[in-house]
């Protein structure tokens, strides 16, 4: 599948960072993001959302489209904000998911054709969301996204241990080879 070239669209939530939905298409079209956004909007319950939840996307033109005019009217609740242009904030953290998608995930395998890069990103997106996140201080995206709060110090007993540890052990070493070891002074 060297020469396919793919788009991949995810709608991310922006606090617990997990991909609630997501398609691959082999053009830009707002039609299959408008796919994806009903597909979220209802399995999410964000039509219940008062007020309506925000929609924050780039400039790019499969965000517009049949996207601007369902929610115009009103098939899909959202309120729409682009990117450094009706907000000064990037759209950054959808962009840093896209690049762990593809180069912790796609670009490590050999995909063979479009049905078998959408079959592993179904996979990929399991494990993107059920894995532990630094940035939510070791809670998966999908533990955020189901209530649990991201804590800071959760683990910082066990770093402290961790780290006294470590350098006990590295104070034990001796190494013959070294100028600096109290063997060779």
């Amino acid at each position: 599948m060297k020469n396919m070239i793919f788009l991949t669209h995810f709608i991310v939530d922006n606090f617990s960072r997990m991909i609630l939905g997501w398609k691959i298409s082999l053009n830009c079209k707002s039609s299959i993001m408008l796919e994806n956004l009903r597909y979220v909007y209802y399995e999410y319950f964000f039509e219940d959302e008062d007020p309506p939840a925000i929609l924050m996307v780039d400039g790019g033109s499969e965000n517009k489209g049949k996207v601007t005019d369902a929610i115009e009217n009103q098939e899909i609740r959202f309120r729409i904000w682009v990117a450094q242009q009706d907000i000064r904030y990037s759209n950054s953290m959808v962009e840093a998911i896209n690049k762990i998608m593809k180069y912790r995930y796609l670009f490590r395998h050999e995909l063979l054709d479009f049905k078998h890069v959408q079959r592993y990103l179904a996979i990929a997106v399991e494990l993107y969301n059920n894995r532990p996140h630094s940035a939510l201080y070791g809670l998966a995206p999908r533990e955020t996204f189901g209530g649990e709060m991201p804590n800071k110090d959760q683990f910082k007993q066990q770093i402290q241990e961790a780290k006294t540890l470590r350098i006990a052990e590295n104070k034990a070493l001796i190494c013959t080879n070294c100028a600096f070891s109290e063997g060779n002074q």
